[in-house]
């Protein structure tokens, strides 16, 4: 059996749904916030690799955007129009507080699969920095509007799944295991230790 965070939160949200998505294998159609957040991630991705630890400008990073954009899922150019609108504004902010800090990932939309208890959980992390006193930072990008409470990133699967795959695929405990809720720019921050998942 292969599962994802994605997979196991789609069943606990609604096992229909799951069903229909990953057993029967019909697709779902694509929507503007699904094509806003992949549009943002693939910026930042283009942002995040560049082999010289100096940021990218901000122009540059627009630039990527606009390289990146996904336009599938928008009915028409007038629905659409907002939305990129919109990235860019985020892209600015997210400019504006992370590149006097810029520095080149340990690894950047890493994909992994390991094995847990006969089970196989895959999945992607967007980015691991290697913290200026030694340690990581595992840091996942978020696309939703409204932030979670504390208690819910604290107990988090998808950072529990991220800091097994990391102390698996590499042999490191990350430090910091962050979900960057990009739209209203905050940041989360939460720690797991190995008897904790």
């Amino acid at each position: 059996m292969k599962l994802s965070y994605s997979s196991l939160n789609t069943y606990e949200t609604c096992p229909a749904k799951y069903r229909f998505q990953y057993e029967d294998r019909l697709s779902a159609s694509r929507s503007p916030a699904l094509a806003f957040g992949d549009s943002l991630h693939r910026a930042l991705q283009r942002f995040h690799a560049r082999p010289v630890p100096v940021a990218p400008s901000l122009e540059e990073l627009w630039q990527f955007l606009e390289d990146e954009w996904v336009s599938d899922g928008y009915r028409d150019e007038v629905e659409e129009r907002p939305y990129r609108d919109h990235a860019r504004q985020v892209l600015a902010e997210y400019h504006r507080q992370n590149a006097h800090a810029y520095r080149i990932p340990a690894a950047l939309e890493f994909r992994f699969e390991i094995e847990v208890e006969g089970v196989t959980l895959t999945g992607v992390i967007d980015r691991l920095d290697r913290l200026p006193g030694g340690g990581y930072e595992i840091i996942d990008y978020k696309t939703n509007r409204r932030l979670p409470p504390r208690k819910v990133v604290e107990r988090d699967l998808q950072l529990s799944i991220y800091a097994l795959a990391a102390r698996e695929v590499w042999g490191i405990e990350p430090e910091r295991l962050t979900l960057y809720y990009l739209l209203p720019g905050e940041r989360f921050t939460t720690t797991r230790s190995p008897g904790r998942r």
